[in-house]
């Protein structure tokens, strides 16, 4: 029996073709809560974008997968009310932005495996400090530079 790999992804819909043609049925999605909820409020006159957002945090922040899915579900209905694009933003995708809830480790995980944002940040450091490293270092040297900027963060988190 071969075990399903978790994969904590923004809405790119090419990352997830090629997750899928690299790993088939194994791979368990959790879209990015941060991406998904920017999306969705872009679509949204700026009236709403306050209330809409929190609504989508309180949704997603209930501790049962039956309670987030019926509290984003009625939220749907209510946003594409109001704006048809950000109804289908939010729709598409709705059960991919709840993986960790239906797995029951949202107590446990959520804060963790919801969003894609600490990744961003310690790339965005990385790269930074890599940028400070002369291009014509070799690139065996500039991994090893890497793997000791990665700790030196690692110390920070």
């Amino acid at each position: 029996m071969s075990e399903s790999l978790l994969y904590v992804i923004p809405g790119a819909v090419g990352l997830r073709r090629a997750l899928v043609a690299h790993s088939g049925d194994r791979i368990v999605v959790q879209r990015c809560l941060a991406e998904k909820r920017a999306r969705i409020l872009s679509f949204l006159p700026q009236e709403y974008r306050l209330k809409v957002g929190r609504a989508l945090h309180h949704a997603w922040g209930a501790l049962e997968y039956g309670d987030a899915l019926g509290a984003l579900k009625r939220l749907q209905q209510r946003v594409y009310r109001i704006n048809e694009s950000a109804g289908r933003a939010l729709a598409k995708g709705l059960e991919e932005t709840l993986t960790v809830h239906r797995a029951g480790a949202y107590v446990a995980l959520g804060r963790s495996l919801t969003t894609t944002r600490v990744i961003t940040r310690l790339a965005q450091r990385l790269c930074g400090r890599l940028r400070q490293r002369s291009d014509w270092m070799p690139s065996d040297q500039r991994s090893a530079f890497m793997a000791l900027d990665l700790m030196a963060m690692e110390a920070g988190m």
